[in-house]
C-alpha cells in the first residue's frame, strides 16, 4: 500500500542536489503530524488488511525519529515500511528504523567518491555512505541505492577511488541500480546548464516520437533532456570499467562477510570474505577501543584525543590503523578512518528517551 507522510525535500530546500528535478516549484518540506500519520497507517492496515507500506515521500522527516518511529515500534508486530532517507543517518537512527519496521530504505548514496558527491551537492561523504551500508547490514535493513556517474567535472581519479572502495566493501549490499546522470527539468542543471558545463540542451531523443509538435513545444513539454559537455578537450572518463565492476558486484552471490564478535574483553574480527576467508583477527585492550570508535568515521587526531586512547603513542596508533587498512578490516580516505566489520549480534541502540516514548505510546 502506498503511503504519503511528507512532501517536498528538507535537504533540497537547504542545498538543492544539482541533478534532482523532483518537486518542481514545491521543494519546501512539510510533513503530517505523527498523530495523523499513525492514524492513517492504522486505518489502512485495518481496512485493507495490508501490512507492507511503501512511503512515496522524497525524504523521511527527521522529526519522526523522535515522534512517529518510536510509536511505530510499539505497534503490534507485522507492519513493515519502505522510506527514502538521507544517507548521513546515525547507527542509533538505523536501529530505530529497524525497530519501527522500516525494513527497506532508499538512501541518497549515489556515489562512492567525495569529489562526485560534492559535484552533486549531496552534503555527505563516501565513508558516510559506507557506514550507513554497514549499519543497515547490522540491523537487517535493506538499502536500495543507486550509483550514478557522468557528472560534469567528474575525473578518472573519481572512478579509481570508487573502484577501490567498492572492492573493500564488496561484502555489503551492492547497488540496486546504476547509470549516467540525467538532466531533468527543475534541477539546477536545467535552470542554469552553462554554469555546470552543459551545452546544447534538448529534449531527450524519444520526445519527437511521442508528441507531434515542434521543438519549441517539446522544450516546454519535456522533463528529461540530453546535453553535450562544453569542454570537449576534457572528456568524461570511460564508465566501462565502473559499470563492469558494478554488474559483477550485483551478480555476485558469494560475497562472504566481515563480522565483529565480542569475546570477553577482546574483540574478534571474523573474515570469511571469498576468497580470503575464513580467518580470525583478535583485538586486545586499547585496540578494541580504537576499532570500536571507528565504527563511525574518525580522524587519527580525533582518536588520539579520546580518553581511552590517551596513553597510546602516536606512532603506535598510526601503526595499528595502517595494519587495519592493510588487513582490509578498515578503510581510509585521506585522514578519515572507518572500521568495516559488522557487529554481530546487532547492538541495542535505542536510547532511554526512545524507550520512554515507546512505553508512553503503548
Amino acid at each position: 500500500m502506498l503511503l504519503e507522510t511528507g512532501r517536498g525535500c528538507w535537504w533540497g530546500a537547504k542545498s538543492h542536489c544539482t541533478f534532482c528535478g523532483l518537486n518542481g516549484g514545491s521543494l519546501a518540506f512539510r510533513a503530517k503530524s505523527p498523530d495523523r500519520a499513525l492514524e492513517e497507517i492504522r486505518h489502512l492496515r485495518e481496512h485493507y488488511e495490508i501490512n507492507f507500506f511503501s512511503a512515496v515521500d522524497n525524504i523521511l522527516d527527521m522529526a519522526y525519529f523522535r515522534t512517529l518511529l518510536p510509536r511505530l515500534a510499539a505497534e503490534p508486530p507485522g507492519m513493515t515500511f519502505f522510506y527514502e532517507v538521507k544517507a548521513n543517518l546515525s547507527a542509533e537512527q538505523v536501529a530505530l528504523l529497524a525497530a519501527a519496521g522500516v525494513t527497506t530504505i532508499q538512501p541518497g548514496v549515489e556515489s562512492l567518491s567525495d569529489h562526485v558527491l560534492k559535484l552533486m551537492r549531496k552534503g555527505t561523504t563516501a565513508l558516510q555512505n559506507v557506514q550507513l551500508l554497514k549499519w543497515c547490514r547490522e540491523h537487517g535493513v535493506r538499502p536500495e541505492w543507486n550509483l550514478l556517474y557522468g557528472f560534469p567535472g567528474e575525473t578518472a581519479q573519481d572512478h579509481a577511488d570508487t573502484l577501490a572502495l567498492m572492492d573493500a566493501i564488496w561484502f555489503l549490499d551492492a547497488p540496486s541500480g546504476y547509470g549516467p546522470v540525467r538532466l531533468d527539468r527543475f534541477a539546477p542543471y536545467h535552470e542554469d546548464p552553462a554554469a555546470y558545463g552543459m551545452t546544447n540542451v534538448r529534449p531527450m531523443a524519444p520526445y519527437p516520437y511521442l508528441y507531434p509538435f515542434g521543438r519549441d513545444s517539446l522544450d516546454q513539454i519535456a522533463y528529461y533532456f540530453d546535453y553535450d559537455h562544453c569542454d570537449a578537450d576534457q572528456p568524461l572518463p570511460d564508465p566501462g570499467p565502473l559499470v563492469e565492476r558494478v554488474r559483477r558486484w550485483m551478480a555476485d552471490e558469494q560475497r562472504g562477510a566481515l563480522r565483529l564478535l565480542r569475546d570477553g574483553e577482546d574483540s574478534l574480527v571474523v573474515d570469511d570474505r571469498a576468497p580470503a576467508g575464513p580467518r580470525g583477527l583478535r583485538l586486545h585492550g586499547w585496540q578494541v577501543a580504537a576499532y570500536d570508535a571507528c565504527d563511525r568515521v574518525r580522524t587519527r587526531d580525533g582518536l588520539a584525543r579520546m580518553p581511552a586512547l590517551a596513553h597510546v603513542g602516536a606512532d603506535q596508533l598510526s601503526s595499528f590503523l595502517d595494519a587495519c587498512v592493510a588487513q582490509r578490516i578498515m578503510v581510509r580516505n585521506r585522514d578519515q578512518h572507518l572500521s568495516l566489520a559488522v557487529a554481530s549480534p546487532a547492538r541495542a541502540w535505542l536510547a532511554a528517551s526512545d524507550h520512554d516514548a515507546i512505553e508512553a505510546a503503548a
